[in-house]
């Protein structure tokens, strides 16, 4: 009996120490697991505060660590952007520019039509005024009987001038009128703002006729907003450019006066001398003679061709209505023909402009 519970305990004996072992391990694991999801916890907390670190660091390091994009990268994004327009949109805007010049032309020319008949009436409504003044001002010519010079004292110890500026400006109100610097500015102003209109009108029409089957693309809208930013910044500069017609034809007030009343100009010059000419854009290469001295006015015989005096200076007038006419066209004609030609070529290097902006803006 007793030999029998002796064997019952030793064949009990593994069993227990297997399942006090098992108890053993499976306590060493949850320790174990226990650590690890502590040393994990821990690692979490780490990374979110080096996260937040980097965070608050971000802006100080962009700006010390930051360099220029490299010239691989701008080659790749240049690659890319080349990618955005197909062949095939570049050769139908190309095609639809090629084929429909006629059409070009013809609105280009309707257009040129309306401005010209602007540049026409904003000429004349600079003249009319002293064409219409030529009896009243040679009224006033004849009843000073030569004393210029009397005349310009007066106004000079008057206003508190010189001579020559105090006679100048009686001359040039009573030939041009006293207003006439003010329509000068306005007559540039309205051709030039004639002038930015039509090249506004021709660059939409040439871009609707460019563009047909291609305007919903949102690539292509892109790429002409490029174009249509180099466009403006040109606008701008010509915007200047009636002024500069109208001084080259020489409309300023002395100069014109010089090319209506050129005796009369050249009399009063030698009595007033070289500074009185400059005033007219007439260079001396020496002092007249002073203000003063006798000069041949012979009114008697003036006063008898009186109607000739009166038909040059309306002759004198209708020549230089007519040159300043020519001139503006003229100028206008290369410029409108010129932006023309430079505004197509863009449309047909569209993606090229597309490119170039988008490098500008990588710099």
């Amino acid at each position: 009996m007793e030999n029998d519970v002796k064997e019952d305990l030793e064949q009990a004996r593994p069993k227990l120490e297997l399942e006090k072992q098992k108890q053993e391990l499976e306590k060493l694991t949850q320790e174990k697991e226990q650590e690890i999801k502590k040393k994990e916890g821990r690692k979490y907390i780490y990374i979110i505060i080096i996260i937040i670190i980097l965070f608050m660091l971000y802006p100080i390091l962009s700006s010390i660590t930051y360099d220029e994009p490299s010239q691989a990268i701008k080659t790749a994004h240049t690659k890319t952007i080349l990618e955005i327009l197909p062949d095939p949109i570049s050769d139908l805007i190309k095609n639809n520019l090629d084929s429909h010049q006629q059409e070009i032309s013809d609105l280009l020319s309707s257009s040129k039509d309306k401005m010209y008949s602007k540049v026409d009436a904003q000429i004349d409504n600079l003249f009319d005024p002293i064409e219409n003044n030529v009896d009243k001002f040679l009224d006033w010519h004849y009843s000073l009987k030569g004393n210029y010079s009397e005349l310009a004292l007066f106004v000079a110890k008057k206003l508190g001038l010189s001579v020559e500026d105090a006679l100048f400006n009686k001359l040039q109100e009573k030939f041009l009128g006293a207003d006439y610097k003010q329509r000068l500015k306005t007559m540039t102003d309205n051709i030039s703002d004639a002038f930015i209109s039509l090249l506004r009108q021709h660059k939409k029409d040439t871009e609707k006729i460019a563009t047909q089957g291609v305007t919903d693309i949102p690539q292509v809208v892109e790429s002409l907003k490029n174009i249509d930013d180099r466009t403006e910044r040109d606008l701008k500069l010509k915007m200047g450019f009636a002024a500069a017609i109208g001084a080259t034809a020489g409309v300023g007030a002395g100069k014109l006066m010089k090319r209506l009343v050129p005796k009369l100009v050249e009399k009063l010059g030698t009595k007033l001398g070289a500074k009185f000419l400059a005033k007219f854009g007439i260079a001396v290469g020496g002092v007249l003679s002073t203000l003063g001295a006798d000069v041949a006015f012979n009114y008697i015989d003036e006063w008898l061709h009186r109607d000739d005096f009166k038909k040059e200076i309306l002759n004198n007038i209708n020549e230089m209505k007519k040159n300043l006419k020519e001139s503006y066209k003229i100028s206008f004609d290369n410029s409108i023909t010129k932006f023309s030609q430079e505004f197509q070529k863009d449309l047909k290097n569209i993606e090229t402009i597309s490119v170039k902006a988008y490098v500008e803006k990588l710099k």
